[in-house]
């Protein structure tokens, strides 16, 4: 693994970890989180994007609140929201399968919609008891924002793309200041 690779998944968990702390409280959180996920499945290989989703949920289990409304821990994990959070590792493994952004990031969205909802009904306290009822409350009054983040993630994705890629153009400068230090050295 490169150093930009390192260095770039650094920085989308961080990314992560940011938009995750701007959030309004409900019972599943509007958190601008699942829009850092779709910038890392765009802008980075599938790979290095699982990793910064993985080191984001490791830094919130040690106990750095990272998770929604501050909070950190295995608890968040083990509690009805967990399965949202570990969704995020579904979503950055449908790249892997799905070349097409777009395409990726909404299959990924439903897996995680999915998953986390399946979730909640399995680890919530409360009389919620159908699937439908989960849906209700944790995922259609998500579909409109997280369709926009969807968006947006995707415009800024392509317009910054650069940031991400090997520029061959800067390697053939590096090439020729080089060549020509070898020269004026003889």
């Amino acid at each position: 693994m490169k150093v930009k690779d390192l260095v770039l998944i650094a920085i989308f968990t961080s990314i992560i970890c940011a938009m995750s702390l701007i959030s309004i409280p409900t019972t599943v959180p509007f958190t601008l989180q699942t829009m850092a996920v779709f910038l890392c499945m765009f802008m980075l290989k599938p790979i290095d994007s699982l990793i910064a989703i993985l080191l984001y949920i490791l830094i919130g289990i040690i106990g750095i609140p990272v998770f929604a409304n501050f909070k950190s821990g295995v608890g968040v994990l083990a509690g009805p929201t967990g399965g949202y959070i570990i969704g995020f590792i579904l979503m950055a493994l449908v790249p892997l399968l799905i070349k097409n952004k777009i395409a990726s990031g909404i299959v990924g969205l439903i897996i995680c919609y999915l998953f986390g909802s399946i979730w909640f009904l399995m680890f919530n306290q409360s009389n919620i008891t159908s699937l439908w009822k989960v849906l209700t409350i944790c995922v259609f009054p998500f579909i409109i924002p997280d369709g926009i983040k969807l968006g947006l993630a995707y415009i800024l994705a392509n317009r910054l793309i650069f940031l991400t890629k090997d520029d061959t153009n800067n390697k053939n400068i590096e090439n020729k200041s080089v060549e020509k230090e070898e020269i004026e050295e003889k």
